[in-house]
């Protein structure tokens, strides 16, 4: 990639490994509060359910909370379990694999910052639990900006932040819609963060699958897809969901994607020195 000045990046999911985060943190709820004489897979049932409805963070969490009172008969109000997760879920920030190593080497030749959706205080101690502020010359949060990803105009405050121009930089993001193609439409160049390299697979803001192009994923002999342990996609009862083929694309809420194949992905970040 030539004429790159600039390399911004998404947080949860990209830079920050979410659902390792998501996972302690619900070991550390249940070991917490999740009822006394329960058994193991008592309590292994009840994380599942938490991951499941989490729906990877964006499950509102008064919605959330609200779900797992009900469902664990706890005697606690959903503000007192949004208390305990703003005192102490960002604790369990955890460092996607290569991160250290990448920004390391990105550091010396390009300006470095980061753009994320969510609320300020929990995103800001996200990053500074992961002890990785200081690479990073801007970051922009959209509660504090009133601006979220796609919307073009927090790229664009970005790059104007890092005084560069939109041309001049890249943006790497987990989600296509939100990361990928907001920051194309806003000018940048895009990396995408695709950890499953399954394109029928993108999550749309909802957190529900999208169709992927050209039609709807097809249905398992004798039943509907079924729910997986930590929010992957399990078999369907007699045979997998197939996969797309290499020039499809998943369909993300507002139609189809802009290119029918992307060719900037990786699936881990130290593949970014392939790009960069």
């Amino acid at each position: 990639m030539n004429n790159i000045e600039a390399v911004l990046f998404d947080l949860d999911d990209t830079i920050l490994n979410r659902a390792e985060m998501f996972s302690m943190y619900c070991d550390y709820f249940l070991n917490t509060l999740f009822p006394r004489g329960k058994s193991a897979d008592e309590k292994q049932a009840a994380k599942e359910y938490m991951i499941w409805n989490d729906k990877n963070g964006y499950e509102n969490r008064n919605v959330f909370y609200k779900k797992v009172i009900d469902h664990l008969g706890l005697a606690y109000t959903v503000e007192q379990l949004l208390t305990m997760w703003e005192m102490n879920y960002f604790k369990f920030a955890t460092r996607e694999d290569y991160l250290i190593e990448i920004l390391d080497y990105l550091a010396p030749n390009y300006r470095l910052g980061i753009v994320t959706n969510g609320a300020s205080s929990t995103q800001n101690r996200k990053i500074d639990a992961m002890g990785i502020r200081d690479f990073f010359r801007t970051i922009v949060i959209s509660a504090d900006v009133g601006m979220s990803k796609p919307e073009t105009g927090i790229f664009l405050l970005a790059c104007a932040n890092l005084g560069v121009s939109a041309s001049s930089a890249v943006f790497v993001g987990d989600n296509y819609e939100k990361d990928i193609m907001g920051a194309t439409r806003a000018g940048l160049s895009a990396i995408w963060m695709n950890k499953a390299k399954n394109k029928e697979m993108c999550k749309t803001t909802d957190g529900e699958m999208s169709k992927a192009t050209g039609g709807e994923m097809s249905k398992a002999t004798g039943g509907e897809m079924s729910k997986a342990t930590g929010g992957e996609m399990s078999k369907a009862t007699d045979n997998e969901i197939r996969k797309a083929t290499d020039n499809e694309m998943c369909k993300a809420t507002d139609g189809e994607m802009d290119e029918a194949h992307f060719d900037r992905q990786i699936q881990n970040l130290s593949e970014l020195k392939n790009y960069l």
